[in-house]
């Protein structure tokens, strides 16, 4: 009797066990067959919408800062609020509020060694402030006033070697500052404009850490915009800071240069250098040799989107750039434009992003802009995959992950007042933007946290 209860046991288990499995695998396989034809409405039943009180202004991170196995979103807004959102039950999980600031970068590490990945921040107004935030219990674990203004994300890394995280933090104006990321210390702080000798300096894009010179100690690179009663104009320089000392490696004119960007393009395990400019893409190696100079055609090619990834599966990476002439270019090692598409309003401030969308096993350009339209790009030959019209202006970079913990990415992606997540059926992205931004603060080579290697 005994045994034949046990047997019942059995089967009833078992039939759930099939049960739950036969419901997940029709659930991937109806989404999968959902998106092997794009239209506007089957994009739109596919996407969810959350819309705020506030105002978000800060590129989307994803990372699951509290350890509940879910992976939430975090964002900054024009009100202060630094936002960790749920993606899953649709909720604000929790949220800090900085008042007379405006919240326009973040980027997630564990600064303090307890397991969980600490939300660092910075923000702007009548005086700017960069914080640290601990996840476990949303609590402070330190916070800095600085005399300049903070549009960007911060970075976080080992930066000197020194087996401790730091907090590389860069003003729009006036100075640098590397902060031990445990306790917030300011290790060096560095005037901008001192290491040029000028009197005015502008940095509009997010530096990006590499070791240049082979030391063994990551080097920050910026673009900077420069003037001074010796000359008439602007100039635009790229500038390589050694990451323990703070001092001046190299300084180079390159007129109307505008991101930099550090990634492996031909697998020889050594950093390229990536620095686009009004009308083209300089590739450099990390002693600033040229390797490419590629022009771009088009009227007003304006480089603002820059992304690295293996698009077309030929084992090397490719570079995707975006331009204010409404274009698309994917361009390999050797300067070839493999491909240009043109869309309908120009993807301004934001970078795109790549992730496979429709489970074909090619990494797919996923583009938004200031205009209204969400694109997926084939990465093979730029082809249209689909377009959603939000009628919302898109101005802050998209991320990719899976979300729902489902097996399937999702890319959400933001307007200025709307939170968007778009189901796919793929599986594969790159280009995380677990460090802080779109870029991966511009570095696709680096381990950005030792808990937690996005590339793999």
């Amino acid at each position: 009797m005994n045994f034949l209860k046990h047997k019942v046991k059995i089967v009833i288990i078992f039939s759930l066990i099939c049960g739950i499995l036969g419901a997940y695998f029709y659930y991937i396989e109806t989404r999968k067959s959902h998106y092997e034809s794009f239209t506007e409405e089957n994009v739109a039943e596919n996407i969810t919408k959350v819309t705020f009180s506030e105002h978000i202004i800060s590129h989307l991170t994803v990372a699951d800062v509290d350890n509940d196995g879910i992976t939430e979103i975090i964002f900054g807004t024009w009100e202060g609020s630094i936002v960790i959102f749920d993606p899953k039950s649709l909720k604000v999980e929790w949220q800090y509020k900085v008042d007379s600031l405006h919240m326009e970068g973040n980027a997630v590490a564990d600064l303090n060694g307890d397991g969980f990945l600490d939300v660092v921040a910075c923000g702007w107004g009548s005086l700017s402030r960069v914080i640290a935030l601990n996840s476990r219990d949303h609590s402070v674990l330190w916070e800095m006033n600085i005399d300049d203004k903070l549009e960007r994300p911060p970075i976080i890394a080992d930066i000197n070697n020194d087996g401790i995280l730091e907090v590389l933090v860069c003003g729009s104006y006036e100075r640098i500052y590397c902060i031990g990321g445990f306790n917030g210390t300011v290790i060096w702080s560095k005037s901008l404009r001192g290491y040029l000798n000028v009197e005015l300096i502008n940095v509009y894009h997010p530096c990006t850490v590499v070791d240049v010179n082979n030391d063994g100690i990551l080097d920050i690179m910026l673009v900077s915009t420069i003037q001074n009663e010796t000359f008439l104009g602007i100039k635009y320089y790229i500038m390589a800071i050694d990451g323990k000392t703070g001092e001046l490696i190299y300084a180079k004119n390159i007129k109307l240069a505008q991101v930099i960007v550090v990634g492996d393009l031909n697998n020889d395990e050594t950093p390229e250098i990536i620095i686009t400019y009004v009308g083209g893409v300089l590739l450099l190696n990390s002693n600033f040799s040229v390797i490419q100079n590629i022009t771009l055609p088009g009227q007003f090619p304006d480089i603002e989107g820059v992304a690295i990834g293996d698009i077309n599966n030929d084992g090397l990476n490719e570079i995707i750039v975006t331009t204010f002439d409404f274009h698309v270019f994917a361009i390999n090692y050797y300067g070839e434009i493999l491909w240009c598409s043109k869309l309908e309003w120009p993807p301004w401030l934001t970078h795109p992003i790549l992730a496979d969308i429709n489970d074909d096993g090619i990494l797919d350009v996923i583009v938004v802009g200031f205009h209204h339209l969400f694109y997926a790009l084939n990465g093979i030959d730029g082809s249209l995959i689909m377009k959603y019209n939000t009628s919302e202006r898109l101005p802050n970079t998209p991320c990719a992950a899976d979300l729902d913990g489902d097996g399937l990415i999702e890319i959400a992606f933001a307007s200025e007042q709307s939170l968007y997540i778009l189901q796919t059926n793929g599986t594969k992205y790159f280009w995380y933007s677990f460090m802080g931004d779109c870029r991966n603060c511009g570095n696709a080579m680096m381990l950005v946290d030792p808990f937690f290697n996005p590339f793999t």
